[in-house]
């Protein structure tokens, strides 16, 4: 329920994954968060802007500091 009440408080232009694309974004470098982001774009448009980090806490710092506009992992 916390959670629920968390994201509906979040004021973002992104909801979901398709509105990544056109959009830096930060994830842990290697994992299969990142290949799927690689992959992720629309078709003869707009792809997402992989972001590589060490860790999850170095994505939450990108995050916070406005270098990406998400984090997925």
């Amino acid at each position: 329920l916390s959670a629920a009440f968390t994201v509906n408080s979040l004021n973002s232009d992104i909801k979901g994954p398709d509105d990544l694309p056109g959009h830096a974004v930060a994830t842990v470098g290697g994992s299969t968060a990142e290949t799927w982001l690689q992959k992720l774009g629309i078709p003869g448009g707009a792809k997402v802007t992989v972001q590589p980090y060490a860790d999850v806490p170095a994505c939450l710092d990108a995050l916070k500091s406005g270098k990406v506009r998400a984090g997925v992992y």
